[in-house]
């Protein structure tokens, strides 16, 4: 499934990766030390969504789960009583 929180997580490292090659590519300390800290904040927001992602993957799935336990005490409810 691509949600939201898995496109922002995909284009979150994408940016990791191009801050990490401009760091290495660069000849100026601070400057490699910018996009080094750029890189780290982009790989905590990528981590970030996609454990926003798996929770929300967890509530569908309880909800789900749930949904199909009271369709099944419907249905049995129903035979009991008919």
């Amino acid at each position: 499934m691509n949600s939201r929180n898995d496109i922002r997580a995909e284009d979150y490292h994408a940016k990791a990766r191009a801050a990490s090659a401009l760091a290495s590519a660069s000849s100026l300390d601070r400057v490699r030390e910018l996009h080094e800290a750029a890189a780290v904040v982009w790989r905590e927001l990528a981590i970030s969504e996609e454990r926003q992602a798996a929770s929300l993957l967890n509530r569908y799935g309880r909800a789900a789960q749930l949904v199909g336990s009271l369709g099944s005490g419907a249905r049995a409810a129903s035979t009991v009583w008919s």
